[in-house]
């Protein structure tokens, strides 16, 4: 009996010396699976958080351009603004011109009305001056040439200065008179 219960013993011991050893492989899988569970864990959060990083770094990036971008509306509004007022002020200036130039253009035809052919006078009286003037400035510069090459040798015939004199007179006077003529038509206009 007793060696019986020694062997009933030994094949309990047995038996509880495998279930044992297969209980520490049972716990050494699931130690493994729990290390491998915590790597992957630490794997996801590492991710999440790179993630988290990067999308708090894009949001900073996009709220500075946000402002960025309000920053050069309000700009943009106030040269609006400053562009629409000098638009106004440009609009009503040509309303102003645009009336005067209707008062002018009245003004102007009345005036030709009135004084028909003056027009055609003023602008012969005109040219004969400015032919007058030319005429006057040639022979000064005639006077003045003779005067210079010939004065300071001998003038060889006073009558040729006394000509030219002649023709200057005349031509001042032409001028004097045809200015006076002009003054008169610029008063009757």
């Amino acid at each position: 009996m007793a060696r019986a219960r020694l062997n009933a013993m030994q094949a309990h011991h047995c038996s509880s010396e495998g279930a044992l050893s297969s209980l520490e492989e049972v716990i050494g899988d699931k130690e493994k699976q729990i290390q491998q569970l915590r790597e992957q864990r630490d794997r996801a959060e590492h991710e999440k958080n790179e993630e988290r990083e990067l999308h708090e770094r894009e949001i900073a990036d996009y709220k500075m351009k946000i402002h960025a971008l309000e920053s050069e509306v309000e700009k943009l509004g106030a040269r609006l603004e400053r562009a629409q007022a000098e638009k106004d002020r440009l609009e009503a200036k040509l309303e102003s011109s645009q009336s005067e130039l209707g008062k002018s253009k009245a003004e102007l035809d009345k005036a030709a009305s009135e004084v028909g052919r003056s027009g055609a006078d003023w602008e012969a009286a005109k040219q004969r001056l400015a032919r007058l003037e030319l005429e006057n400035e040639r022979l000064k510069h005639e006077l003045e040439r003779s005067q210079t090459t010939f004065g300071r040798s001998t003038l060889t015939t006073s009558q040729e200065l006394d000509r030219v004199q002649e023709k200057a007179d005349k031509s001042a006077a032409e001028l004097r008179r045809t200015l006076a003529e002009l003054r008169v038509t610029q008063a009757d206009a």
